[in-house]
C-alpha cells in the first residue's frame, strides 16, 4: 500500500499502544509459565503475533478473550509434563524477534524443532546464533531456512561472540532457567540494545524467575519455575508515543496518554532529547536506535544544527536504516548529511514534500508521516503498510489527529480511497 498524504497539521489526544516489546515478553513467560493467567494488551502489532503463533505451535493455548485483554493457558500441564509432545514448527515470518527469542527456548523444551522464515535475510547472520547452541548440545540442518534442530539445549557457559544480537541474549535469558545446569552467559564487548535485555530481566523476575548481572554478562540458575502472576497489564510502548512526541515539537498540538514515566523502556527518554535539538547539539542515541528517524525528522525542522551519532548499530545485514533516514529526509527537501555512524541535519522552517521509499521499515513510515506536517507539498510514502509491524493502528490514529491521506494503486499516483 502507497499512500499520498496532504499536509495538515495535527491536534488532539492519542492513547498509546501497548509496548510492543514489553508485550512478546509478557506473552512469553506466560506461556512457560505454571498456571493460566490474563494479559490486558491495548494493540497487538504484527511481530507481536508472529511470536503469539509460534507459542500455539509449541503447545500453548492462547485467546483473545475481549478486546484488549487476552487468556493465556501455559504450555506445561498441571502437575507436571508439557501439554504438547510433538514437533513444533515455528513459522517466524520475518520477524526475527520471533525467531531469537524462541529458538534458545523451544530448544529447552522439545528434542526436534522445525522453523520457517518468510524472509531469511531478516535473520542473519545465522551462525553465531547456531554455534553458540551446538556447542550446548543442538545440532541444526544447515545455516539457512527451512530451518531443523535435533536435540536439546544443555546449560552451563554460553560464551557468545561479539555483536551478538540483543534479542539471543534475550532468548537465552528465558530459555536458561528450563534447563537443569545452571547457566553463564558471557559476553566478550558492549552488548549494543542491552535495554532490551534489562527489559527481558524485568518483565521474568515479575515472573518470579531470577536473573543476575555480572561484570561480563548474565548468571541464570537452572530448573526455575515461572510463577504467573495470574494478570499483567502491559504498558504504553515509548517507542510508538515517542513519533507524536516529535510531531508536538514540529508544532503540532498533541497529548499522548497511557505512558509510564517510570518505566524501564529506555525511549522515554524521548522528552529529554527534544528539548536539546538545534544550535548545535550533539545526540547519543546508541540506547535509542529505534527512535532515530522521529527524532532525524523533528531535527529537520528544529533552529540550528543538530548531530545524531553513535548510530552505526542501524546499518545491519537486515536493513540499512541510518541510509533509509537520510534518505528519506533527503526526498523530503532537508538538509541532512551521512556519516558514517551519525547523521548531521541543519533545521529548516519547512520542507518541500515529495515520494519517500519507506524499505519496508515502520519507523520510515511515521517519520515520513509526521514530517508530512510541516511540508510545503504532498508526500507519498511507498509500502506504508510495512508500519502495520510495529503500530497496527499508526493511521487511524494519524487521521483522527486530524492527518489527510488516501491510498495509492500499486506504483501509482492515483487514489484508490480515503
Amino acid at each position: 500500500m502507497d499512500i499520498k498524504i496532504t499536509p495538515s497539521k495535527l491536534s488532539g489526544s492519542v492513547r498509546a499502544i501497548a509496548s510492543k516489546p514489553q508485550a512478546q515478553r509478557v506473552f512469553i513467560c506466560a506461556a512457560l509459565s505454571d498456571r493460566p493467567m490474563e494479559i490486558a494488551v491495548y494493540g497487538v502489532s504484527g511481530d507481536t503475533e508472529t511470536v503469539i503463533n509460534c507459542l500455539r505451535a509449541m503447545g500453548t493455548k492462547i485467546r483473545q478473550i475481549k478486546d484488549g485483554r487476552w487468556r493465556v493457558e501455559p504450555l506445561f500441564k498441571k502437575g507436571g509434563g508439557k501439554a504438547f509432545s510433538g514437533k513444533p514448527v515455528l513459522k517466524c515470518g520475518e520477524s526475527g524477534a520471533a525467531f531469537r527469542f524462541l529458538l534458545p527456548v523451544s530448544a529447552a523444551l522439545f528434542s526436534a524443532v522445525d522453523i520457517e522464515s518468510a524472509g531469511a535475510s531478516f535473520f542473519q547472520p545465522l551462525e553465531p546464533v547456531l554455534s553458540a547452541m551446538e556447542k550446548h548440545g543442538c545440532s541444526f540442518s544447515g545455516e539457512t531456512f527451512p530451518l531443523s534442530m535435533q536435540k536439546r539445549l544443555r546449560g552451563g557457559d554460553f560464551a557468545l561472540p561479539d555483536h551478538i544480537d540483543a534479542r539471543f541474549v534475550s532468548g537465552l535469558l528465558f530459555a536458561a532457567p528450563l534447563l537443569k545446569e545452571d547457566s553463564r552467559v558471557i559476553l566478550n564487548t558492549y552488548l549494543e540494545s542491552e535495554q532490551y535485555v534489562d527489559l527481558t530481566i524485568d518483565v521474568m523476575e515479575r515472573f518470579g524467575v531470577n536473573v543476575y548481572e555480572n561484570e561480563n554478562g548474565y548468571q541464570i540458575p537452572g530448573k526455575q519455575t515461572y510463577c504467573s502472576p495470574k494478570e499483567f497489564r502491559v504498558e504504553g510502548d515509548w517507542g510508538a508515543g515517542a513519533a507524536w512526541f516529535c510531531a508536538k515539537t514540529m508544532g503540532n498540538e498533541i497529548k499522548v496518554d497511557g505512558l509510564n514515566n517510570r518505566s524501564v523502556q529506555w525511549e522515554r527518554k524521548i522528552v529529554k532529547l527534544l528539548e536539546d535539538l538545534g544550535e548545535g547539539s550533539v545526540i547519543d542515541a546508541s540506547r535509542i536506535l529505534d527512535l532515530v528517524p522521529v527524532l532525524a525528522a523533528a531535527a529537520a525542522v528544529s533552529e540550528g544544527q543538530t548531530k545524531i551519532e553513535n548510530i552505526g548499530g542501524l546499518r545491519t545485514p537486515e536493513s540499512d536504516r541510518l541510509k533509509s533516514t537520510a534518505d528519506m529526509l533527503a526526498a523530503l527537501g532537508a538538509e541532512i548529511k551521512e556519516g558514517e555512524d551519525s547523521l548531521t541535519i541543519t533545521g529548516r522552517p519547512s520542507l518541500r514534500g515529495g515520494t519517500v521509499n519507506s524499505c519496508g521499515d515502520p519507523q520510515i513510515v511515521m517519520a515520513a508521516a509526521i514530517a508530512s506536517s510541516v511540508c510545503e507539498g504532498e508526500v507519498v510514502i511507498r509500502e506504508a503498510e510495512a508500519v502495520k509491524k510495529f503500530y497496527p493502528r499508526f493511521f487511524k490514529d494519524f487521521k483522527y489527529l486530524g492527518g489527510v491521506y488516501k491510498e495509492l494503486t500499486c506504483n501509482s499516483q492515483e487514489p484508490v480511497g480515503e
